[in-house]
């Protein structure tokens, strides 16, 4: 699947009376009601249902201080896009790469905006800190901080794994556990960026870092401005790298529909509701990985071996994170699948071949830092990742899910964090039937798949999120031309609307029930 050169594009203007577009406001104001109205669950009661941040008396003047630094953003952001989609088209590589850099500083400063919007600061940034501290919403941190000798800690890694935990830490591997140690190392050999990362902070996470002081984790003793920075550092990492999503989004869209679709479905990325949701969870991560991993390996032909080494170091270090990656190489797979079935008779044999020898690339890479891991820090991470899927298996038993009810529900909510204008386009990308070659096919056995099994029967939303820059990427086949082009900018406009005020309205952590006892 070659690289297609973008033509100059025509100017073309779509009515309001246009099906997508039509159906795309109509798709956004339904989202919208439904996520404001405060009495429809959203989920399935008595199982699980996410939190709305309330807006009672007082809160509502807060919120509207609040707009009046998110709103400008809100009108800047959508202007870069399109600023970006009047040049891309005629771009030198070198321009478009620095567009790309523009749209990723671009998308994090709107995440910062509409994450500080709401009234109270465990609403706001000042989250951060409370979600990366808390077992009950990580519990990472506190690994990697407790731990006196962390060799010994990763050694014993796979006994604490049989013990059972069901929710964070018995579902994974030590990664997320290491790289906040990391992180503290770090800080700790770094007075200078300890002091340069809490002078950023905002008001908010100075209110909750008093918080965490005042209600310390049990034998966890106060925190010092080492830690305090490492929690708020984390955050700030984790929402670069989620935003950097749509660079690897960009390469995979734009070998399938052209540079100018790319660009496209790279400004829509920052603009999905589950990231401003749930920022800073790792959840937001994934997608970055499991993307890289996917421009690594589908690229026009076989990858080749060196990219086959990137895809297999990626997807590796993406499983010590989370077994999340796992449809990723299902999906890997798929593509390869395909690109020897739509190859011509000619040179069927030549890709097959190509593609095992990359294959084998990736293996490799994957099962010698696998025994490296095993030899150097006497991790048997085959083991753990056994017990992870055992314990999450388990989590079904101790808690009750209604298979039938997800089945249903888990689409729509999926549609709802990625936003109902870009669902919309999905659905009219595959009204037809496509062709052989279309990423419709892969992405759709592997969506599919998931579906079906009955995982995550409850915050797919955050869960699934790895699986929203394949929406985007499916989409954006529509996005191609003039006509495709003026759909966009429709789409855009809807899209920043519906994800700000999503945001502002969902809460990804309900902390302010657990402080009222409410919930």
């Amino acid at each position: 699947m070659g690289t297609r050169a973008d033509k100059p594009r025509p100017s073309a203007t779509v009515s309001i009376r246009d099906p997508l577009v039509l159906a795309a406001i109509a798709a956004a104001a339904i989202q919208l009601a439904i996520v404001w109205l405060p009495n429809v669950p959203l989920g399935i009661p008595d199982e699980w249902v996410w939190h709305r941040i309330r807006y009672d008396g007082p809160e509502a003047a807060m919120l509207f201080l609040g707009l009046l630094f998110a709103v400008p953003v809100a009108a800047i952001y959508p202007l870069l896009c399109r600023l970006g989609d009047a040049a891309f088209g005629s771009a030198s590589r070198r321009a478009r790469g620095l567009w790309l850099m523009g749209l990723l500083v671009g998308g994090f400063t709107w995440l910062w905006a509409i994450q500080e919007t709401p009234p109270f600061a465990y609403d706001r940034l000042g989250r951060a800190p409370l979600v990366l501290y808390y077992p009950g919403t990580s519990g990472y941190f506190t690994q990697a901080q407790s731990a006196d000798d962390f060799a010994a800690y990763l050694a014993d890694y796979e006994r604490l794994m049989s013990e059972g935990d069901v929710l964070h830490l018995g579902t994974h591997p030590p990664g997320l556990i290491a790289l906040h140690r990391g992180l503290l190392e770090l800080y700790e050999s770094s007075p200078a960026l300890v002091d340069l990362t809490l002078a950023s902070r905002p008001e908010s996470v100075r209110i909750s870092e008093e918080v965490i002081a005042a209600f310390p984790v049990s034998n966890g003793g106060r925190l010092t401005r080492v830690e305090f920075a490492e929690l708020w550092g984390a955050a700030l990492l984790v929402q670069v790298v989620a935003v950097a999503t749509l660079i690897p989004l960009y390469h995979c869209v734009s070998r399938s529909a052209g540079a100018a679709a790319g660009w496209r479905a790279a400004c829509l990325w920052p603009l999905v509701p589950a990231l401003a949701v749930f920022l800073p969870k790792a959840d937001a991560v994934y997608p970055f990985i499991g993307m890289t991993v996917l421009a690594c390996w589908h690229c026009p032909g076989p990858p080749g071996i060196g990219r086959a080494m990137i895809a297999g170091a990626v997807f590796w270090f993406g499983m010590t994170l989370s077994l999340a990656m796992l449809p990723v190489a299902v999906l890997a797979s798929l593509l390869s699948v395909q690109a020897i079935a739509v190859a011509e008779s000619s040179t069927r044999r030549r890709v097959i071949l190509l593609t095992l020898r990359d294959a084998t690339v990736v293996a490799m890479v994957f099962a010698t830092l696998t025994a490296i891991v095993y030899v150097w820090a006497d991790v048997d991470l085959l083991a753990v990742w056994r017990w992870n899927l055992r314990n999450h298996a388990a989590f079904y038993e101790s808690s009750a899910r209604t298979y039938w009810k997800w089945l249903l529900v888990n689409p729509i909510e999926l549609a709802f964090a990625t936003g109902l204008p870009i669902a919309v386009c999905l659905v009219f990308a595959c009204r037809r039937v496509p062709s052989l070659t279309s990423t419709i096919w892969p992405v759709g056995i592997v969506v599919a798949l998931l579906w079906l099994s009955g995982k995550n029967s409850g915050e797919a939303a955050r869960l699934w999120m790895f699986l929203i820059p394949w929406y985007l990427w499916v989409a954006a086949g529509g996005w191609e031309g003039a006509v495709g082009a003026s759909r966009w900018r429709a789409i855009l406009s809807l899209q920043v609307t519906v994800a700000g005020l999503t945001a502002i309205r969902v809460s990804g952590f309900a902390f302010a029930e657990m402080i009222d006892g409410s919930g």
